[in-house]
């Protein structure tokens, strides 16, 4: 037979903040029965690997339903890119593809403020690369990730083997942990109001050129835009372009899920109805009209 048993958590979908993480993720136990909710201090946080809270109403003379001690998981303990070997990257602008192709749309008073406040870096690799460093809110240099493109078209340059790496692969740092953030994250101040999402760090450079009322930052990945590369973005006021196609559904269900959570996120559509290949970006879709208006001008 069944053991009777005085506490269970609750099996409805209610949800209340974990008193550990404060996150809106706690199920809290309920007595059998009374149905009243036991202290708010009892019960189960659903974020198992980045909280793993967990604490049942004990009492001597009672059958618990279970009881277990949930062993949290270690986050990771990022590592840092030195700060010299960054400062080192930081020159040789003549060769790097992106800064070469933004010159010819934009000032160089423009490019090169932008180049600055993002601390983007040139590589050798690829007979000239960008690198685009990833630099959380404290200025920890958590990646950098070392990119090829063709500086006369902007894109990706379409070779036998992909033209990517990072800066510590490279360079073969001992024992590091990458342990990643948005790019363009340091910019993001007490101050900052609006923050724009996209996936592309390129695409986050040229919109901060074309508008510069937001602060723009990548996720360098459409699978990136999740809890855990945007919880430094909580308290602020949030706008996310995904690429044209299955990008849009994914983030908007991250969206609301975090919402739920407090934040304020919105997820724009404006590419889907866009005559766009899947994929395509929001810097796509601005090219693809200069391109159309400078034909009809012609």
């Amino acid at each position: 037979m069944y053991k009777e048993f005085k506490y269970q958590l609750d099996n409805t979908s209610k949800k209340f903040k974990c008193p550990s993480c404060n996150q809106k993720k706690f199920v809290r136990f309920v007595d059998v029965e009374t149905k009243n909710y036991v202290d708010d201090k009892y019960g189960r946080c659903d974020r198992e690997d980045n909280c793993g809270y967990f604490l049942h109403p004990k009492e001597s003379d009672t059958h618990y339903q279970y009881h277990y001690k949930r062993k949290k998981i270690e986050p990771i303990v990022p590592s840092f890119i030195p700060r010299e070997i960054q400062t080192k990257s930081l020159v040789n602008y003549e060769i790097n593809p992106l800064v070469n192709y933004l010159l010819k749309s934009f000032t160089e008073s423009e490019v090169f403020g932008v180049v600055e406040r993002y601390q983007i870096g040139t590589a050798e690799m690829y007979n000239g690369s960008t690198v685009f460093y990833q630099i959380d809110t404290k200025n920890n240099i958590r990646g950098g990730k070392i990119m090829g493109y063709n500086s006369d078209t902007g894109k990706r340059k379409k070779s036998v083997k992909a033209e990517i790496n990072w800066v510590h692969t490279v360079l073969k740092l001992p024992n590091f942990n990458l342990d990643r953030c948005l790019f363009g994250l340091h910019l993001v101040k007490k101050t900052t109001k609006k923050v724009a999402v996209v996936e592309s760090e390129k695409t986050a450079i040229y919109m901060s050129l074309k508008l510069p009322q937001y602060v723009w930052v990548a996720t360098g990945g459409s699978s990136s835009f999740n809890l855990k590369m945007l919880e430094p973005l909580s308290d602020r006021e949030v706008i996310a372009f995904p690429d044209k196609g299955e990008a849009y559904s994914k983030w908007k269900c991250v969206a609301d899920e975090l919402n739920s959570l407090g934040y304020r996120i919105t997820v724009s559509d404006i590419l889907e109805d866009k005559d766009l290949e899947m994929g395509g970006d929001l810097m796509d879709v601005i090219l693809k009209f200069k391109n159309q208006d400078s034909a009809d001008k012609a």
